[in-house]
């Protein structure tokens, strides 16, 4: 779905962080030549089959040496895949995938130089069976760290939502507190001050529930991708969503505790 200047940015994006040390796979649909030339390495597949592996400068030299030579102001990329698609004949696809040995062959390959996998393992001399999966992931501190601070922001963000909760916090605390005004400190009202804790609590669980209600429906998928990702843990993720709701809630704690002399 990108125009030209936008998958020429992407393309040009994907190709700094090739260079870069990293592995860049994706799938391209009719590329201009100038785009088809920016990838290291090709595998075009037609029925199943391979049908040319290597690069894409030497995409032209291939086709000449099966006797299919690309036309002359023909776009190379354009030209393999209607070969690839049978418009030119069905046979022409089990000729190129024969030519290429169905993608075993890698004389066209930018670096044909291509080690067993047998010879890589000897020469990084890597012990796979004490391999842990899980020992290059981010500490679960530091994924913590990250997520309040996240965290923090889409507060600062959202204003309103935060003022509304502090709000409703002080308007519990102070109408609860005109209802059992020093209940904690007469032994005569104890029935009253087990009634207020236990409206306290149920307050306390509503108003967490009604805002998971709201909030997390939207950040559910969100939430899917990152931990999907391995990006951070559903503790760190819990851990970080609880703390910062910790101070809100102290706020209606302690109206309370002060107003029911319960010290």
């Amino acid at each position: 779905g990108l125009d030209s200047s936008s998958c020429n940015k992407v393309l040009e994006l994907l190709k700094t962080l090739a260079l870069q040390g990293r592995t860049i796979i994706c799938t391209i649909h009719q590329p201009t030549a100038k785009h088809f030339q920016l990838f290291d390495q090709v595998y075009i597949l037609a029925s199943g089959k391979c049908v040319y592996q290597g690069s894409p400068i030497k995409v032209v030299s291939y086709l000449e040496s099966i006797n299919l030579p690309c036309p002359i102001y023909h776009n190379p990329a354009d030209y393999i895949i209607e070969l690839a698609a049978g418009e030119y004949g069905a046979a022409n696809i089990d000729n190129l995938a024969s030519a290429i040995g169905n993608g075993k062959c890698t004389a066209w390959l930018q670096n044909n130089k291509v080690e067993s996998v047998k010879v890589l393992i000897k020469l990084y001399d890597t012990n796979f069976s004490n391999t842990d999966s899980a020992r290059n992931e981010v500490d679960y501190n530091h994924q913590l760290r990250v997520l309040l601070r996240r965290d923090l922001i889409k507060m600062k963000r959202n204003k309103m939502l935060t003022h509304l909760r502090i709000a409703v916090n002080i308007f519990v605390s102070v109408v609860l507190g005109a209802i059992f005004v020093n209940a904690g400190s007469e032994a005569s009202r104890m029935h009253q001050n087990f009634n207020c804790l236990t409206v306290v609590m149920i307050n306390h669980i509503m108003c967490i529930a009604l805002l998971t209600s709201v909030t997390f429906p939207l950040e559910m998928s969100i939430l899917v991708k990152e931990h999907f990702n391995r990006w951070y843990s559903l503790k760190a993720y819990y851990t970080s969503v609880t703390l910062l709701d910790l101070p809100i809630t102290l706020v209606r704690a302690v109206g309370c505790y002060w107003v029911l002399g319960l010290m």
